[in-house]
Order: C-alpha cells, then sequence, then structure tokens
C-alpha cells in the first residue's frame, strides 16, 4: 500500500493519516516494513500518451503486415511485459505455500525467491516514459525497419 505525504522538520504528514491509521490498525500485532521514497508527481503527459498509442498501432500495422496475429492491447502488453518487468521478493510467509509451489515463474537469486511484476506504463514518469519510448522506437528501427517518426513530426 502507497500513502502519499511530506517530510517537514523530520516529522511526516501524510494526505489521507485516517486511512493510513486504519491500515495500520488492520495489522495490529504484526511486524511491518516502512519504506520512504522521493514522490514523483510527474507522470507521463497527454502528448506523450498520444504519441505512445500512435506508434503502438504503427507497430500492429507492421505486425500484422509480415505476418502476427495482434491487435493494440496485446502489442501493448508485450512492450510493457519485455520492457518493464521487475523482481520483487516473495513476502516470506508465501515462499512455502502451494501458490508458489506450482509457479515456474518465479526465480532464486542468492537464495532469495523473486516473482516477476510487470510495472504500468502509467506508473512512470515522463522521463522513464521518455526512455520507454525511445527503447521502443530504437526497437522498430532495428527490428521491423520501420521507421517512427518524432512526436514533433507526428503531430505537425
Amino acid at each position: 500500500m502507497i500513502f502519499k505525504g511530506k517530510a517537514k522538520e523530520g516529522k511526516m504528514y501524510l494526505k489521507y493519516p485516517n486511512e493510513f491509521r486504519e491500515y495500520l490498525l488492520e495489522r495490529e500485532g504484526k511486524e511491518i516494513v516502512v519504506m520512504v521514497d522521493k514522490y514523483e508527481e510527474s507522470k507521463r503527459t497527454k502528448y506523450q500518451n498520444n504519441y505512445y498509442w500512435a506508434i503502438i498501432r504503427q507497430i500492429v500495422k507492421r505486425f500484422i503486415d509480415i505476418g502476427y496475429d495482434t491487435n493494440i492491447q496485446k502489442t501493448h502488453e508485450y512492450f510493457a511485459s519485455v520492457l518493464l518487468t521487475e523482481y520483487r521478493e516473495v513476502p516470506k510467509e508465501l515462499t512455502n505455500t502451494r501458490l508458489l509451489k506450482g509457479d515456474a515463474s518465479y526465480v532464486k537469486v542468492n537464495g532469495i525467491q523473486m516473482i516477476p511484476t510487470v510495472r504500468s506504463t502509467t506508473s512512470l514518469t515522463k522521463e522513464e516514459f521518455g526512455e520507454y519510448l525511445d527503447t521502443i522506437i530504437r526497437y522498430c528501427a532495428e527490428h521491423l525497419d520501420l521507421e517512427i517518426p518524432s512526436s514533433e513530426e507526428w503531430f505537425t
């Protein structure tokens, strides 16, 4: 769970302190971990978003031309799964459950069970999303013989 707020004079001021308090009460007596990280408000812009979906539509056309059965959603999910997969530690209470025993997707790193999670493109900052777009554009040029116009060329 993520709770947003501000740090000021060595104290934490949450946007929704009552929700945080309720969350803690639900875990009464249990061990928890609190992580503090810099909050990044700058999500991708509408301009970046429009450019991204225009690129995905071009890639779908190219994939279909070369014989792949795909659509916009499948293509979007493909790039996200390839480029935005992160491995996270499996919580200790789940390590020996039936849930993981039959799951071939987890891996062990230095004896720690890790499971892949795909980061949502909507969680990317402007900079991260720009890098994501650049990687897709390079892929198109190198593997699909597809030149994607720059965003300035695309929308002018």
